[in-house]
């Protein structure tokens, strides 16, 4: 099963660029306490023209429950702009150059269970060439803008570092009023240095949480490499959006992932 530890509360916050700030060791007692979502630009912002742009600093200490360990553990940050910069316990574990999507990275060589961790992010707002959008009619608020959360899952798991997807595409072959025909692509990861034989079931719901139609398929996936696995699906007479008319848009699909032993791995 995935679980979600959300981390927005109680960060340290300073509006300076400070070299040392990735640092265990490292006092930052003098830094403002703030909460995410968060920006710099709070204030300043409002003008649309003359605001801070730059680099500016948060830290926060986290756990891990000694039970996680043997499990994959990544950080989740659903919208932070526009350059960010992670470090967990001194170690760099990327960097994400955008202000509008959602990104993850692995943590789990860098992490210590049972005990405490520090993350450092730097987060620069500074317009550079390669960063898109560059000019707007908006302000592009410098921070943490949007939810940070751990995200704990089974060493054999759907994709968590797809651009920050979901990790399942659906693809469209056949739509009409009384028969859609659709291919389920969901890449899936093995971290584990053996071989794994799994389950990939796919369940599609409607606008009540009813189940309407489901597939499933065995998957092979080496060790310590991801695939993408293509699960056909049929939904017999669907309700298909038309317009201001019929506006249904309502269906909810779950994928999980199980073991030989029918055990959920991941939802």
């Amino acid at each position: 099963m995935r679980t979600d530890v959300n981390l927005n509360s109680d960060w340290k916050f300073t509006k300076l660029d400070e070299s040392d700030a990735w640092k265990q060791i490292y006092d930052d007692g003098n830094w403002e306490q703030v909460h995410i979502p968060h920006t710099w630009n709070a204030v300043d912002g409002a003008s649309g023209t003359d605001y801070y742009k730059g680099a500016c600093w948060y830290r926060k200490e986290f756990s891990l429950e000694s039970s996680w360990e043997g499990k994959r553990i990544f950080i989740e940050f659903q919208g932070s702009n526009s350059i960010t910069d992670g470090y967990v316990n001194e170690q760099h574990i990327g960097q994400h150059r955008g202000g509008y999507s959602t990104f993850r990275f692995d943590i789990t060589d860098h992490v210590r269970f049972g005990g405490t961790n520090i993350l450092a992010v730097k987060v620069d707002n500074t317009i550079v060439d390669d960063v898109y959008p560059q000019k707007a009619d908006f302000t592009f608020y410098g921070g943490i803008y949007r939810d940070v959360n751990l995200v704990i899952v089974h060493p054999v798991h759907v994709d968590l570092l797809d651009y920050g997807s979901q990790g399942a595409y659906i693809v469209q072959d056949q739509v009409t009023k009384d028969r859609t025909a659709l291919t389920v692509k969901t890449r899936l990861a093995n971290a584990t240095e053996q071989e794994k034989k799994v389950r990939l079931w796919i369940d599609i719901f409607d606008y009540e949480g009813k189940t309407v139609t489901y597939a499933a398929r065995e998957v092979t996936i080496p060790e310590r490499e991801t695939i993408v696995a293509e699960v056909p699906v049929v939904l017999d007479n669907p309700h298909l959006w038309h317009g201001r008319k019929d506006p249904y848009l309502i269906y909810a699909m779950q994928k999980c992932l199980s073991s030989v032993s029918m055990m959920c791995l991941m939802r």
